[in-house]
């Protein structure tokens, strides 16, 4: 939404970005939301501010990570599934295998990073304080955050959710 006079203007735009990701088992989610404001206004003949500012809060869901350091995909494509991937009694089926990555998207836990962006800018310019001559003074601030990142832990068999993991 935008609009304003030739003396003061101003545009407000939000958005939200959301995504699954590609398993059918555990956590696996990214979600974005989004605000900026700009406003502009002639102050006088010669002095003129802009400010524009923008805020983002994002949070990522994801399968702990994988044996060694490596990745859960690394961890799917690397293991052959020679074996299947529950014994007949219902357990996982051993190490060494793709049942051990497939264990720990089902139950082996998850991580959430919780994250937000701030910036902002303001401009005063002055404007033919002698002719032809244009002064603009520019400060600017930004701050990244990550004020939660947790890993969260299963015991036991789980069935996971969007929202967790849950026993």
């Amino acid at each position: 939404m935008s609009g304003g006079t030739d003396k003061l203007n101003f545009l407000l735009s939000g958005g939200y970005y959301g995504k699954n990701g590609i398993f059918k088992v555990g956590p696996d989610d990214y979600k974005r939301y989004n605000i900026r404001l700009n406003v502009g206004a002639q102050l006088n003949k010669i002095f003129s501010i802009d400010t524009r500012l923008s805020y983002t809060k994002d949070q990522q869901d994801a399968v702990s990570g994988g044996l060694n350091g490596q990745g859960i995909i690394y961890e799917l494509y690397r293991l052959r599934t020679r074996t299947p991937f529950f014994t007949p009694e219902g357990q996982y089926n051993g190490a060494g295998s793709a049942a051990t990555a497939y264990a720990r998207l089902e139950s082996g836990g998850y991580n959430i990073l919780k994250r937000d962006f701030f910036d902002g800018t303001a401009t005063l310019k002055a404007a033919n304080i002698v002719k032809g001559l244009t002064l603009r003074a520019i400060a600017g601030t930004g701050s990244r955050t990550s004020p939660t990142a947790a890993n969260t832990s299963t015991r036991g068999r789980a069935t996971a959710t969007s929202r967790g993991v849950r026993s």
